[in-house]
């Protein structure tokens, strides 16, 4: 059996401290079911993405309990198809019930983009819908696993919330052979991390290796530590 550690952390960006506005990021990480799950949603920063913090903290949740409760059958499905629109059909029932509880005029408010990776034995899912970036560390060393995802210009991305969102859900079906770590990032952390022009990897994130701990308390601070800088 694969002995796997997660952890999660949400740091809020220094533009949003000086401006005194709230967290819009969410992550999640949890081990349930053999299912070791993380996943980290990034609500919209635009003025009409109102309640936008409220959707990445609904998505971050959602996707891990479905993942953790549902791993095989998601897993074992050979229709990609069905599974991407079954993710998003589960974020847009949760998201229902959030445009009632808000009494919101739309989905929109509630725009986030979503990364999550699951774990189960040695079988691994990722999947990935806009900006932000997953790696994976190999004995070869960093590499991205999904890349941003830009949307008409290079300064948009595309949400859960979008019409055929399914459409631009990336899924990832492999294992976990010769793969030492999985680190997701929002987009915030991705600019200081990820030389796109280059395609390398800055030397920070080596500081964001689970394998150095078996504490997930500590894995998470160490993150924090990291991550308050930028």
């Amino acid at each position: 059996m694969v002995d796997i550690n997660v952890a999660a952390v949400t740091v809020i960006g220094q533009k949003h401290r000086q401006r005194g506005v709230a967290c819009e990021d969410a992550s999640v990480a949890l081990t349930a079911n053999g299912v070791n799950v993380v996943v980290v949603a990034d609500g919209a920063g635009s003025k009409q993405y109102t309640h936008a913090r409220f959707g990445s903290a609904a998505a971050a949740e959602t996707i891990a309990k479905l993942l953790t409760e549902h791993f095989d059958a998601l897993y074992n499905e050979n229709r990609e198809a069905a599974v991407r629109s079954l993710i998003i059909a589960a974020l847009h029932v949760k998201f229902a019930d959030l445009i009632v509880e808000h009494k919101l005029d739309s989905i929109e408010r509630l725009s986030c983009t979503l990364l999550f990776c699951a774990v189960k034995d040695r079988r691994m899912l990722v999947g990935h819908i806009g900006d932000g970036l997953i790696v994976k560390v190999t004995p070869s060393g960093m590499s991205p696993l999904t890349m941003p995802q830009n949307g008409a210009s290079s300064s948009s991305t595309y949400f859960v919330t979008a019409n055929h969102a399914a459409d631009y859900l990336r899924l990832i079906k492999t294992t976990t052979d010769n793969v030492h770590a999985i680190a997701l990032m929002t987009d915030g952390v991705q600019d200081s991390v990820y030389d796109e022009f280059c395609a390398k990897l800055a030397e920070r994130v080596k500081k964001i290796h689970v394998g150095q701990s078996d504490d997930p308390a500590h894995i998470g601070a160490d993150f924090q530590q990291t991550l308050e800088p930028l």
